[in-house]
């Protein structure tokens, strides 16, 4: 093999290596953007601290709870953000809820809880 058809092939090898790492970051970004989407009507739902003043005028429609159990997430520290975004859509979705105030985050080892009580208070 001659000397420039060496360089071709290691030219051609690197920009293979580039799109393998491309395409990886690109699957990465993917997962997590899949994962923490959230509706616009569910974008709507303020989140308020349990203890929050804000409510006191409320109407207090029921609990709800959601798990998220994704490797990826969790790695990354992502799963708490992920959760809060879910417990939005699943007050939203459960009783057309305006708000909810985030009781607690359980962190476990392979999930991560969010429970909380949806209100109507628009």
């Amino acid at each position: 093999m001659n000397f420039s058809a060496s360089r071709v092939l290691d030219r051609d090898a690197q920009q293979g290596r580039t799109a393998m790492r491309l395409r990886k970051y690109g699957l990465i970004c993917l997962v997590l953007s899949g994962c923490t989407t959230i509706s616009p009507d569910a974008e709507r739902v303020q989140v308020h601290h349990w203890a929050s003043t804000a409510l006191a005028k409320c109407e207090r429609l029921g609990p709800v709870s959601v798990e998220v159990r994704s490797a990826t997430l969790w790695l990354l520290g992502g799963a708490g953000r992920a959760a809060r975004n879910m417990l939005r859509e699943r007050a939203y979705q459960q009783y057309n809820a305006d708000s909810v105030a985030l009781l607690n985050i359980d962190d476990y080892w392979n999930a991560v809880v969010a429970q909380g009580v949806a209100y109507r208070c628009f």
